[in-house]
């Protein structure tokens, strides 16, 4: 009987490695950002290596469950004890023994090299890795098998990328995301064009429209109210004027405050500027009060170009201006023209340049130069990186990774060319700063936003989120691997997708920049 039992446990021991290097053991199902190691114990294996009388193999005890975020090296202990006191050394064997490595001092299992979620190393290339670990006390020995799972991370990775391949830069290459399952509801219609939406606390969702007026709509109540800007500014509303991007800082008490660009006539044409007002959020009706106006950039004749991308990052503020169709001022150093200013939020609520401004003398609002029409701004926080999407002539889109004091470039750089053909540049210029990525040709890209994580839309998770105006599309950008890499919502037939947010449960709202102006709802069914 005894013969039994050992040959039945040699048996299995060889059984269980087989199915191991042909990559056939059991699958992981943890959840994201986590490596998860499952243990398993191979009853009656060492006894039946037993070597010499009276001596006892090595035990492993009670493990809890691994947790290792993606690019670190450490899974954790193995370690096993020797009844007898002996001196233990581990191995690590099966199909991914070899990506692992164990401290003999005190069975402290590693990666060799830190796990990349993008480019699995695994032996199937799924992530999950299979193995065995050996605790001998040269004389018996006993295993554990191992399967360690590896889940994706918040990562950016910037390259550098450039020049981009077809598949990168074109979107008729992208991937087009798998809407079967998606739901698109209309949240609220308006009757002129939408420009910028922001969803505050779950509850409100906030949209701006070109004709000047913000709409706050309740998704509690579903009451919609109207706050119209034309009765405080002299607003610009032909071309490519209008109320732009805005954002949302809290207040003491009831009320936030609303800081938002907008182009405004003048005697020498129409010019950018910077407004807020306080807006009460704990009243069923919207309501407005304590309207500044903070300041306006210098006017221009052109109807094109205002920029107009607003970002808050705690008491900063950046906003951009575009190049006005006057491309020489966007590398002029006594110009805003083409330009990303970065100004302070004072205690009472006011601005003023940044007290660390220092790039041009001669303007102190400028953060970075060589621009020619930005239009959304997004901050990433695990990062600190402030990144926007910019647009360019035919052709040469861009996302920016905005640093200060650097130039990038327009017009002496660009991937576009003159409308109906002709060289604007070159594509790259020495000393100016690169894009991290472009569009050729383009998608006219507006607002942006990062996506960590999403329990809508699980496999949106570290993305950048940027609303194609030109083809009525969401596109889905990831930095997070070797090369960029692309896919898409098609939303055709629904409208210009101009503003873009998310809520805490990953769900999508878009407004759109047709008329009418639609607020919409994505979300899984």
């Amino acid at each position: 009987m005894l013969y039994l039992k050992k040959l039945w446990g040699l048996l299995f021991l060889k059984s269980f490695r087989d199915s191991l290097s042909h990559g056939t053991g059991t699958s992981g199902t943890s959840s994201s950002l986590l490596v998860i190691a499952h243990v398993i114990m191979l009853a009656g294996c060492s006894e039946g290596l037993d070597l010499g009388s009276g001596n006892s193999p090595p035990e492993f005890g009670a493990l809890d469950v691994f947790r290792v975020g993606e690019n670190d090296l450490t899974v954790g202990s193995v370690a096993a004890v020797d009844p007898d006191n002996d001196t233990i050394n581990y191995s690590v064997l099966g199909s991914d023994g070899s990506s692992f490595q164990i401290d003999d001092s005190d069975g402290m299992l590693t990666f060799v090299e830190s796990p990349d979620f993008e480019n699995p190393a695994d032996f199937d290339g799924d992530n999950a890795y299979q193995l065995i670990v050996r605790a001998s006390d040269a004389r018996q020995s006993t295993d554990i098998a191992i399967e360690v799972v590896v889940k994706d991370q918040e990562e950016i990775n910037l390259g550098p990328y450039l020049p981009l391949d077809i598949a990168e830069h074109d979107y008729q290459n992208f991937t087009e995301f798998d809407t079967s399952n998606v739901s698109i509801d209309e949240v609220f219609t308006t009757p002129d064009r939408l420009w910028s939406l922001k969803i505050h606390e779950n509850r409100l969702v906030i949209a701006s429209s070109v004709n000047g007026l913000f709409y706050v709509h309740d998704l509690q109540s579903e009451a919609t109210t109207e706050l119209d800007m034309n009765t405080v500014i002299p607003l610009y509303n032909n071309g490519q004027g209008g109320i732009f991007d805005f954002e949302i800082v809290s207040n003491p008490g009831s009320t936030v405050r609303l800081y938002f660009a907008a182009s405004i006539s003048s005697e020498e044409g129409a010019a950018l500027s910077v407004h807020s007002f306080a807006l009460n959020v704990a009243t069923e009706t919207a309501e407005m009060s304590d309207y500044r106006k903070h300041f306006e950039l210098p006017a221009s004749d052109s109807l094109y170009h205002f920029g107009g991308a607003l970002k808050v990052v705690d008491r900063t503020m950046y906003v951009s201006h575009g190049d006005r169709l006057e491309r020489s001022k966007a590398q002029s150093s006594t110009d805003h023209n083409g330009k990303v200013l970065r100004l302070i939020i004072l205690e009472n609520g006011d601005l003023e340049a940044h007290p660390e401004n220092d790039f041009l003398p001669e303007l102190p609002l400028v953060f970075s130069m060589g621009h020619r029409n930005p239009q959304g701004m997004e901050w990433i926080d695990f990062t600190q990186m402030l990144i926007s999407t910019e647009h360019g002539p035919q052709g040469g889109d861009e996302v920016n990774v905005l640093v200060e004091k650097k130039n990038y470039g327009w017009p002496r750089a660009t991937f576009g060319e003159e409308y109906g053909g002709g060289i604007i540049g070159q594509n790259q210029v020495e000393g100016l700063q690169d894009a991290v990525t472009y569009y050729l040709p383009s998608i006219a890209p507006r607002a942006i936003r990062y996506v960590g994580s999403s329990a809508a839309f699980p496999t949106l998770g570290n993305s950048l989120l940027i609303a194609s105006l030109k083809f009525e599309r969401i596109i889905a950008l990831r930095l997070d691997s070797e090369r960029p890499s692309q896919s898409y919502f098609d939303l055709s037939g629904e409208g210009r997708i101009s503003g873009l947010d998310l809520n805490d449960g990953g769900e999508i709202f878009v407004a759109t920049h047709s008329i009418p102006g639609r607020v919409l709802k994505l979300s899984k069914n």
